[in-house]
């Protein structure tokens, strides 16, 4: 009758016919090398494995024919582990095979939830331009969590790998809005500052007609361009010698000068006598002083005249020329000094009075607009 043979590695019974005593066969199920015994004794010819028997009937050389059945089995779980790789085999010890520790696994999902988490607040920040800045902070964030946590998951086979990866992309959305937006003002700003430079030029190409128009219009009106022009009336030769801008020194009677550093308009103004006889020269310099008739005007032809530098009698700057007579041919340099005020920088107009040189009109000059001083 048939023998029932029962595999110790997984517990399957097979069914051996009576002439198989003694002899060796696989089971099917786990490929294990077994051999059939007599079911009658405790002998080589029973049937029941090794650990259903007692202690005391385990022949001795049982252990060492386990040993043999052992060595061929180990070699085939060793080639299954070459095949099926390591995830699919059984260990040394017939245990189901070892997946990946969850602790990786978990880590890798944290990341990538929380990378999501910072990718989802950070798209309404970045849909504003006020607030894009934090969006991009957030944004990135999240991209470096999600980066993190989907090397994590690879290291660990793949689990773990949806959050990251979409995590990564919500902060790339994120951080794309406010590319968006930095291109988009770049653009703004470079359009602003361009229609800027041509209106800024344009109102100094209006200026500069402008000031032509001005300047046509005096010379119209019979004034003379500062620098090139000389005035002649036959008696007296008028010419502007220099206009600059600096302090003065004040001439005191019995005290040492007095320096103003204060930046004041210095027109220093040649006068000759190219007549036969004496000339009398009130001096345009002191009159700035004292006010009067005899007082020179200057303006910018926009904001008024400014008003003349006043100290008093008895005090007058260095280079300033008191009221005397010229021989014929002789010349003198007076300065006149004027407060800077508010003069725009543009065509000044100096209106010096002709009664100082014996003039019946005022000796006018035109200032050009290049010749102005300025700081």
């Amino acid at each position: 009758m048939p023998i029932d043979v029962t595999c110790p590695d997984c517990s399957s019974t097979l069914r051996a016919p009576d002439d198989a005593v003694g002899r060796q066969v696989r089971c099917p199920r786990c490929e294990t090398v077994l051999t059939v015994r007599d079911p009658g004794g405790n002998g080589p010819g029973t049937g029941m494995t090794d650990e259903r028997l007692p202690a005391r009937a385990r022949p001795a050389y049982r252990e060492e024919e386990r040993e043999e059945e052992r060595g061929p089995r180990e070699r085939r779980d060793r080639d299954r582990e070459d095949d099926r790789g390591p995830s699919r085999s059984r260990d040394r010890d017939g245990l189901p095979p070892r997946g990946p520790t969850p602790g990786g696994s978990q880590v890798a999902m944290g990341l990538g939830i929380a990378s999501l988490v910072c990718g989802i607040v950070a798209v309404p920040f970045a849909l504003f331009p006020c607030t894009t800045v934090f969006g991009l902070v957030l944004a990135g964030v999240g991209l470096v969590l999600g980066v993190t946590g989907g090397i994590l998951a690879m290291m660990k086979q793949g689990q773990g790998v949806a959050f990251p990866i979409a995590g990564s992309a919500v902060s790339l959305l994120a951080a794309s809005f406010f590319a968006l937006w930095a291109f988009v003002c770049a653009g703004f700003i470079s359009s602003s500052k361009q229609s800027f430079q041509q209106a800024q030029q344009a109102a100094e190409q209006n200026q500069l007609l402008a000031d032509d128009r001005q300047k046509a219009n005096l010379v119209a009106q019979g004034y003379l361009e500062a620098g090139r022009d000389v005035y002649k009336d036959g008696r007296v030769e008028v010419r502007i010698v220099s206009i600059t801008l600096g302090p003065i020194t004040l001439d005191r009677p019995g005290a040492a000068p007095a320096v103003f550093d204060t930046n004041y308009v210095r027109v220093k103004v040649s006068v000759r006598n190219v007549s036969g006889k004496d000339l009398d020269y009130k001096s345009w310099g002191l009159a700035t002083q004292l006010g009067g008739v005899n007082t020179p005007r200057l303006n910018d032809g926009m904001r008024g005249t400014v008003a003349p530098f006043r100290l008093g009698p008895n005090v007058q700057a260095v280079g300033q020329q008191k009221d005397t007579v010229l021989r014929p041919g002789q010349e003198i340099t007076d300065l006149i000094v004027f407060e800077k005020g508010w003069l725009r920088k543009s065509n000044w107009q100096m209106d010096l009075p002709g009664m100082a040189v014996g003039a019946a009109q005022p000796v006018r000059f035109l200032v050009p607009k290049a010749m102005v001083p300025w700081e």
